[in-house]
């Protein structure tokens, strides 16, 4: 089921959105372990992994930094790669950037 793109007025605390499949085959998120979240002046490199289990509730550092509300759904729109400058690998690492509206 396609819920990416419903309108949801509430956070459920035991439901998720489901990212359509026809993004992850251009997008494919599951292969990042980071994620640059930016919300007005304020951005924040998080870790970022492939989640399949329950919500765990207390998962809103970044919405209490905000300051938005609990019960305000955070939506995110992806905006492009970014380099990461500060790894020590040989190989250049990549994260996607979203922005939060």
């Amino acid at each position: 089921v396609d819920t990416f793109y419903k309108e949801f007025a509430l956070i459920q605390d035991k439901e998720r959105h489901a990212i359509p499949s026809d993004f992850q085959d251009n997008h494919p998120m599951h292969m990042y372990s980071k994620a640059l979240m930016k919300h007005k002046d304020h951005a924040e490199l998080m870790n970022m992994k492939m989640d399949f289990h329950r919500e765990n509730p207390n998962r809103k550092f970044f919405a209490q930094k905000c300051n938005f509300a609990y019960n305000k759904l955070i939506r995110f729109k992806y905006m492009f790669m970014e380099d990461d400058r500060n790894t020590e690998y040989y190989e250049p690492q990549q994260y996607p950037v979203f922005h939060l509206c």
